[in-house]
Order: structure tokens, then sequence, then C-alpha cells
């Protein structure tokens, strides 16, 4: 659902210049009542990601942790996603090795799979 290619400007020509990300590590999928949404781990950017697919069959993705500017943590270990009645709740290790702190972190969403704050 991810091939890990992300677009990060442009080369001298005018044309996309592509970056190759690590993707799909310690993934987890659920079914919901609007179809199935997978969690997933890039490597490269720290995050924790998440797929969901449209009526067509296209997957979008968008991170749902991570990658904060200030670094605040890798995220993305050992994803557990329930669904709970409207409610998808996904816990996640993170590990913030610069500050040697790690914790277990519990995101929740609607069962969508709507990212927070994309409804």
């Amino acid at each position: 659902v991810d091939d890990g290619y992300r677009a990060v400007g442009q080369t001298d020509d005018g044309l996309p210049k592509p970056d190759l990300h690590r993707v799909g590590a310690d993934s987890d999928l659920v079914t919901t009542a609007a179809g199935p949404v997978i969690l997933y781990q890039d490597a490269t950017a720290h995050e924790l990601r998440l797929a969901v697919q449209d009526d067509a069959g296209v997957w979008s993705h968008s991170a749902i942790a991570g990658d904060e500017d200030p670094f605040a943590g890798g995220y993305g270990f050992y994803i557990s996603a329930v669904v709970s009645g409207n409610e998808l709740a996904v816990a996640t290790w993170v590990i913030d090795q610069p500050n040697s702190d790690n914790w277990v972190e519990i995101l929740r969403m609607p069962a969508t799979g709507t990212a927070p704050g994309t409804e």
C-alpha cells in the first residue's frame, strides 16, 4: 500500500526528486466498518503511518505520529491496534534515543481510519 517513494523537491531539470523510505515494519491490520486500516512504521522518517482504502480501491496514507521538529521520538515500533465501537485505539512503542528514553503511547482516532485533525 506504500512503496516508500517520496518526492523531496525537484532536480535541476524540474523533475520530481525521489527519496526512498523504509516502510512497512511492525505493521498491523484492523478491519473497520469503513474497510481495512493498515498501521505501519516509516523507519526513515521515524513515523507511525496509517493507510486506508477508498471505495475505488485506492490507498491513501498519512502520518499519525512522529517526524516532529524538534525530534520527539521514533514512533511505530511494535504497533498494536484495536477497534472499539466507533474508535480506533493504536498503541506504539516510542524510542527517544538521544535522551535515553522510551515509552508506550496510545493514540485514539475515529474507526474510519481518519488521522486525528483531518476529519
